[in-house]
């Protein structure tokens, strides 16, 4: 019984993820695996690290009760142990970031009609997110979780950890330096 609700579990979390990685980020990924589920982030955030048909391993971070900058989502990933190898922005929309980055900015400055290279990689960071989707390198060594009572990032698995629950994903479909 209990293996049955641990299936049941997973297979609504995948078809969840699914529906998420369609709705908001206009993406639909067959996902087949999912490796790591709920993993602890900052501000109430979860991270959750999935495979698709094609074999690549993606990381999905949803903020908790309020969206977060588009930055403190992507650092999340990192201090996870993930190295992210591409962003997917909100609804496939490839301006998102530079178009909310640029309302911030005229916000700070309404007078200014005009900003520096620097002005804009800083502003679009500060977009504000409700979720965001990476596709990762699937070969991470290490996973780590955010402890709020430490307030700080802890290990939670490591390697062996790792491929024992990856080890059947990584022997195909990942090419190195592939971003489909």
């Amino acid at each position: 019984m209990l293996i049955m609700t641990n299936l049941e579990y997973t297979q609504r979390r995948i078809r969840e993820l699914t529906d998420t990685s369609e709705q908001y980020f206009g993406r639909a990924l067959e996902i087949t695996d999912l490796h790591f589920d709920d993993i602890n982030a900052p501000h109430e955030a979860l991270i959750s690290i999935l495979s698709d048909k094609q074999g690549y391993t993606y990381a999905l971070v949803v903020a908790g009760s309020r969206p977060q900058p588009y930055r403190d989502l992507r650092k999340y990933l990192k201090s996870a142990g993930l190295e992210v190898l591409k962003m997917y922005p909100p609804h496939n929309d490839q301006e998102y970031f530079v178009r909310r980055g640029r309302e911030i900015f005229l916000q700070a400055y309404p007078g200014r009609t005009h900003w520096t290279e620097l002005e804009k990689n800083y502003y679009t960071s500060l977009a504000p997110c409700q979720a965001a989707m990476a596709k990762i390198d699937p070969h991470f060594r290490e996973l780590y979780r955010f402890n709020e009572i430490a307030g700080r990032w802890q290990r939670s698995y490591d390697q062996q950890d790792i491929e024992a629950v990856l080890m059947p994903q990584l022997s195909y479909g990942y090419q190195q330096g592939s971003l489909a």
